[in-house]
């Protein structure tokens, strides 16, 4: 199930934010946006800090409620996707709205300032929409032990690999499985 979708421009500006499928509505864009960019800056901190050596940035983390997709571009951009907690890795699906719609209806728009709330491009919006409502797990919740083992970290060892795994190596992050490996 997809939750919300964000675009944030290099200076943590939100650009474009669209929501489906939540229980409970934001009280607060403009609070939540700041936080969900606050996040992201954390959390890629972190995987540069803490990770192997040339570590770019991080794909996803997960929560027991939710699961957060994350692709920045060369040029800042970063595109973002919250979504079920069993919903397979999506940095694919962030990479194909960026390179086939951002770019084609928004950067290549010559109407678009840029730094402009995106929303203003209605051909992006209407394709971003169309695309995301296409996925096979749009409206669907999927179950977390349905999934290969392979796909959930199930370690903080599995989490952060001692070894360099070479340039742009990016970490997918299971927060609640390493959490209960590190209590238990």
């Amino acid at each position: 199930m997809i939750y919300n979708f964000y675009i944030f421009s290099r200076g943590r500006k939100c650009l474009c934010r669209e929501e489906w499928n939540r229980t409970k509505p934001c009280a607060d864009i403009r609070e939540e946006a700041k936080l969900i960019s606050g996040l992201l800056i954390t959390l890629n901190s972190f995987a540069q800090q803490m990770g192997p050596p040339k570590t770019m940035g991080f794909m996803s983390y997960s929560t027991p409620q939710y699961k957060m997709h994350s692709f920045e571009t060369a040029t800042g951009y970063r595109f973002v996707l919250t979504t079920d907690p069993g919903v397979p890795d999506q940095h694919d699906c962030l990479k194909q709205i960026y390179a086939d719609l951002f770019v084609e209806h928004v950067i290549k728009n010559p109407m678009y300032q840029i730094g402009e709330d995106v929303s203003k491009c209605t051909a992006f919006t209407t394709k971003l929409q169309s695309f995301l409502q296409t996925r096979p797990f749009f409206a669907m919740l999927i179950r977390r032990d349905a999934l290969p083992s392979r796909v959930l970290a199930s370690s903080l060892e599995e989490v952060l690999p001692s070894s360099s795994v070479g340039i742009g190596s990016v970490w997918s992050v299971d927060i609640a499985r390493a959490a209960e490996k590190t209590i238990a």
